[in-house]
């Protein structure tokens, strides 16, 4: 007895058809995020770091230039080496005297608003430190075309940060 093997030809056929149609036709989209430990958990170790410094010059008696000379001198080069090829400034202080340290390596605007317009940091690029004197209950940092705070002045030493960093056309940024 002989069965008609041509049936199941064509019906193996056009599996083989649709399934490489299918395969064809399937669009896969992802995004491919670039991981970096070392970004990700810096934040939460600037916060740490700060507040030892600060908690340091406090117990030790310093005023707030001397506490604004330890974050120049020990806590600045110590993230540099982290941090060098990234934006970033860290401002510390308190009402009427503040130091800005940081590095600019954007070709945009980097700047700081304390309640009188941006003021353009010194520096076109490369690292710089610079001081001063105002009184007012907030300010805010311009980096590019984007402006984060208003970063709220609170009584006593006072440590914000913004760190941001570029890969291609996107930015990450954290800021404190």
């Amino acid at each position: 007895m002989v069965k008609n093997k041509r049936g199941q030809f064509f019906l193996i056929a056009a599996i083989l058809i649709i399934a490489t149609s299918v395969g064809f036709i399937t669009i896969s989209n992802h995004a491919i995020k670039i991981n970096d430990q070392n970004f990700e958990n810096l934040e939460q170790e600037i916060k740490i770091e700060s507040e030892k410094i600060i908690d340091y010059g406090i117990f030790n008696g310093k005023n707030v230039g001397e506490i604004n000379d330890l974050f120049e001198d020990d806590f600045f080069p110590a993230y540099y080496e982290k941090i060098g090829d990234y934006d970033f400034v860290f401002i510390a202080g308190e009402e009427g005297n503040w130091r800005a340290i940081g590095n600019k390596k954007t070709d945009g605007e980097f700047s700081i608003d304390f309640g009188s317009g941006f003021q353009s940091f010194s520096a076109t690029s490369g690292n710089f430190v610079e001081d001063y004197v105002f009184v007012s209950s907030q300010f805010s940092i311009k980096l590019e075309e984007n402006t984060y705070g208003p970063y709220l002045v609170e009584e006593g030493q006072n440590f914000y940060y913004l760190v941001s960093k570029k890969y291609k056309e996107e930015k990450e940024v954290i800021t404190g």
